[in-house]
């Protein structure tokens, strides 16, 4: 009857210790793992934008470009 108790004893010491473990475990890789998605996403719409950035870009210099064009063009200047 001693042993039985001092091996329950030991059990539930062992349990509680690695259920403590295995909670730790779970709160750092659940932390690490939302740091690392916020920051890929994060990285994900900054490479967005700056592809929406430079397609703006382009856009208004080939207008810029056009409009400049056809304000030298003849038929204007004679207006």
């Amino acid at each position: 009857m001693k042993n039985w108790k001092l091996s329950r004893k030991i059990t539930l010491g062992i349990m509680l210790i690695v259920m403590l473990c295995m909670s730790l475990l779970y709160i750092t890789a659940n932390k690490t793992l939302n740091g690392m998605m916020q920051e890929s996403e994060r990285n994900h719409m900054e490479s967005m934008l700056a592809g929406q950035t430079a397609v703006i870009e382009e856009h208004v210099t080939r207008q810029e470009d056009m409009l400049s064009a056809f304000s030298k063009a003849p038929v204007v200047r004679e207006l």
